[in-house]
């Protein structure tokens, strides 16, 4: 009896996991996400932090990059510090933790999954690279 429990446990735990093949198609569509975004566009000097205010976002590419827009000239891209657990573009809401009118490298933020109201571990904004539409 122990050993099928244990066996159930097993199948479920891996049931959850992805598969590499999962995990190629996830990287090959944020890569097509990220080049889509920045096509036309020519990166600038990283910046620590950008205004709140005037900015729309976040859309999310992978598990490890965001994109905030401002205007129609200008994106910012934010690498994270490190993946970031359970970030997915299809139904993550990101709840950061701003102080001030600026978002900046190291704050902090968590993520919620559509339908849930426990949010996940932490995570951190790298710093934000400003991509401007070449002229």
């Amino acid at each position: 009896m122990r050993s099928a429990i244990v066996t159930a446990a097993a199948l479920l735990i891996a049931g959850c996991a992805a598969t590499p093949e999962q995990i190629a198609s996830d990287q090959a569509e944020a890569a097509k996400d990220f080049a889509t975004a920045t096509k036309g566009r020519v990166a600038g000097k990283p910046q620590q932090c950008i205004e709140n205010i005037g900015v729309d976002g976040p859309q999310i590419i992978g598990n490890d990059r965001l994109i905030y827009r401002q205007g129609g000239k200008r994106i910012w891209v934010t690498q994270l510090r490190s993946e970031c657990p359970g970030l997915r573009p299809q139904d993550s809401i990101i709840i950061a933790e701003v102080f001030g009118g600026q978002t900046c490298r190291n704050d902090r933020f968590r993520v919620v999954q559509r339908g849930n109201t426990i949010p996940g571990a932490y995570c951190f904004f790298g710093d934000f690279v400003p991509y401007d539409r070449a002229e």
